[in-house]
C-alpha cells in the first residue's frame, strides 16, 4: 500500500469517527474524496468537508516530527512487505527508531526485514533485539530496538513503530495557520461543487504519534478564529470527542 493510500485511509477513518460523534451528519453517505477531501450526501443536502491534521510545527532547525514519522511509517511498511514476500509468515513487530536520524526507507527496510527473518521466535513467544549484544552492534544505526512476537493466532502481519516525545498544549497559532491555509482553497471547492450547501473544515488531533502529543486547553474554545468555512471543528481521535470552534 502506497503512502498516499495510507493517508487517504486514515482520513476516511477520521471522517467515520466524526460522523459517529456528530449526529447531524451520521446518516449522510460518503460519495467523493477530492477537492474538498469529502463530499457527503443525504436526501435533502450535500456537504463538503475539508480535512487537515494538526501537528507540532517544525522546530527552529527545520526538524519536523511529522516528516520523520512519515518516513518511519514508509520504512516499516516496506520492511513488512519484504518480509512477507520472502517468508509468507505472519508476525507482530514493533520497531524503535533512533531519534532524529535521516532514514533512507528503501535502504533500511530490507535490513530490518532480514533481521526479523533471522530472529523469528518460537510459536507464541517473543524476542527483543537491542542495538548492541555486548560490544557487537546488532542493529543498523537508525534502529535502536526491534520486538518480534510470533503468535499462532495472527491472521496477518502487524508491524508498527513507537516514538518518543513530550506533551504540550495546543498552540492557537497552529489552528490559525491551518485555517488560513485551507481558506485559500475554499473558492475553488465552491466553484467545483455548487451543489454543496455548506463547506466545513475538520481539524484533527490524531494523537497516536509524538507529532500530535498535545492537550487541548479550555481556552481554545474562547478564541474566535477567522474562517471562510461555514463551520470549523477540532476532532480528538483518541478521546472520540469534537470541539465546535468559534469562528468569525
Amino acid at each position: 500500500m502506497s503512502q498516499d493510500e495510507l493517508s487517504k485511509g486514515r482520513e476516511r477513518w477520521h471522517l467515520e469517527i466524526f460522523q459517529e460523534c456528530y449526529p447531524d451528519i451520521s446518516d449522510m453517505d460518503y460519495i467523493s474524496d477530492e477537492n474538498p477531501d469529502f463530499i457527503l450526501e443525504s436526501k435533502d443536502r450535500m456537504l463538503g468537508i475539508e480535512h487537515r491534521r494538526i501537528v507540532k510545527p517544525a522546530d527552529s532547525n527545520g526538524f519536523s516530527l511529522m516528516q520523520e514519522e512519515r518516513v518511519q511509517e514508509r520504512t516499516v511498511n516496506l520492511a513488512c512487505e519484504n518480509f512477507f514476500k520472502s517468508t509468507g509468515k505472519f508476525v507482530e513487530v514493533t520497531i524503535s527508531f533512533a531519534n532524529r536520524t535521516k532514514i533512507n526507507a528503501k535502504n533500511l527496510a530490507p535490513k530490518i526485514a532480514e533481521i526479523v527473518r533471522n530472529n523469528i521466535p518460537e510459536e507464541n513467544d517473543f524476542i527483543s533485539i537491542r542495538k548492541y549484544d555486548g560490544f557487537k552492534k546488532i542493529l543498523p544505526d537508525d534502529v535502536s530496538k526491534i520486538r518480534i512476537y510470533n503468535s499462532a493466532k495472527l491472521d496477518g502481519n502487524y508491524w508498527t513503530f513507537d516514538g518518543a516525545g513530550f506533551q504540550t498544549d495546543l498552540d492557537p497559532e497552529w489552528i490559525k495557520s491551518a485555517i488560513d491555509e485551507k481558506n485559500q482553497k475554499l473558492p475553488n471547492y465552491k466553484a467545483n461543487h455548487p451543489e454543496c450547501s455548506q463547506f466545513w473544515l475538520l481539524l484533527v488531533k490524531h494523537g497516536f504519534r509524538p507529532s500530535s502529543w498535545f492537550d487541548i486547553p479550555d481556552s481554545i474554545l474562547q478564541i474566535q478564529f477567522e474562517s471562510d468555512f461555514d463551520k470549523v471543528f477540532l476532532l480528538d481521535v483518541q478521546k472520540r470527542n469534537y470541539y465546535d470552534l468559534s469562528i468569525i
